[in-house]
């Protein structure tokens, strides 16, 4: 128990070394816009106790990332291409985590916290759809404020598609299948980011 303790500890101190380590680095500004998320992340393992959303709260915190990194660039702030991506990163987040709490609604009826697979109720997978054409929408809209091209379409397209096979024959009462299902959202990220790298590339050249 002791050394599991003392392996806990010196892996969050080096993670919090690499973090502020990077911290530094970053512009002024994202500096200012990563603090400005603070107060969401310290709030956010509370949420399940205060509302039956708590992934809605999780989708505006953890996809703050999407301002920060715009900050970080050092670039002119162009809210018409920011507040979109950010958006979608927030419908996107209701999706994934909203087919997680289906995987624990029993659970977390039992212990009594709350969570939007809770809310929704019979309505969990007319929301998942409305959730993924909606994050789908905001990522095209995006890349139409960005002036991206055929590059970046190709990505979202895939996106369309994992959404299209999550959501198809999902069982929201299987457990197991609710797993697979929110640990595939890795390759939604890919997507994205090689639909983004490959037009800046293309741009590029």
């Amino acid at each position: 128990m002791h050394s599991c303790t003392m392996f806990c500890a010196a892996f969050l101190a080096l993670q919090l070394a690499v973090g502020v380590t990077w911290f530094c680095t970053l512009t002024p500004l994202a500096k200012q816009v990563g603090l400005a998320s603070v107060g969401m992340v310290g709030a956010y393992p509370l949420m399940k106790r205060v509302t039956y959303w708590p992934q809605l709260f999780l989708g505006f915190t953890y996809n703050w990332g999407a301002m920060m990194g715009w900050a970080a660039t050092g670039l002119p702030i162009r809210w018409h291409v920011i507040l979109p991506l950010y958006a979608a990163g927030i419908f996107w987040t209701l999706l994934y985590d909203t087919i997680y709490a289906n995987q624990d609604k029993e659970c977390d009826r039992k212990v009594g916290v709350k969570s939007s697979a809770l809310a929704l109720g019979e309505l969990n997978g007319a929301a998942l759809i409305g959730f993924a054409l909606a994050s789908t929408a905001l990522l095209v809209t995006t890349g139409v404020a960005a002036g991206s091209g055929p590059a970046y379409y190709v990505g979202i397209a895939g996106v369309a598609l994992h959404f299209t096979w999550q959501l198809a024959g999902l069982d929201l009462n299987d457990p197991g299948a609710c797993g697979d299902r929110f640990r595939s959202n890795t390759w939604v990220g890919l997507l994205v980011f090689l639909g983004m790298a490959a037009d800046r590339l293309l741009l590029a050249i």
